[in-house]
């Protein structure tokens, strides 16, 4: 069965998503999604400004769903995550995304999934677990 379920193409919903494209579903979703991610990164950016100042680097994306915040020297991106992870919130160091050393380290801030208020709440809460 598996063998079938291999060599055939999925021809239904390929077609339902070349009609999707076609009547421009796709292209206002896009839209949207472009709106609504400018819309929490900047509050991420606000946030993280308001709580950190300029002890992080904030490298402002053009695109996508992610930014990098870069910490000072000497500060550990690592102990910072597991310091936010204790608090419940989930931040990669940018050095795990890394197959080179880095002059200076990061975090990586995910924006997509959560709403501007969330993002916010997000960013206090890491205040706090760095002070503490």
């Amino acid at each position: 069965m598996r063998r079938v379920i291999d060599t055939h193409l999925p021809l239904l919903e390929q077609m339902a998503l070349a009609d999707f494209m076609a009547e421009g579903h796709f292209a206002r979703h896009v839209r949207k999604m472009r709106g609504l991610y400018r819309e929490r990164r900047n509050a991420l950016i606000e946030a993280l400004t308001l709580e950190f100042g300029d002890r992080l680097d904030v490298t402002v994306p053009e695109a996508g769903m992610h930014l990098v915040a870069w910490l000072p020297e000497g500060m550990s991106a690592l102990g910072v995550a597991q310091q936010a992870s204790a608090h419940g919130l989930h931040i990669l160091p940018l050095s795990q995304s890394s197959l080179r050393p880095l002059q200076y380290d990061g975090l990586l801030f995910g924006f997509a999934s959560a709403s501007p208020e969330e993002l916010r709440a997000g960013v206090k809460t890491l205040a706090l677990a760095v002070i503490s």
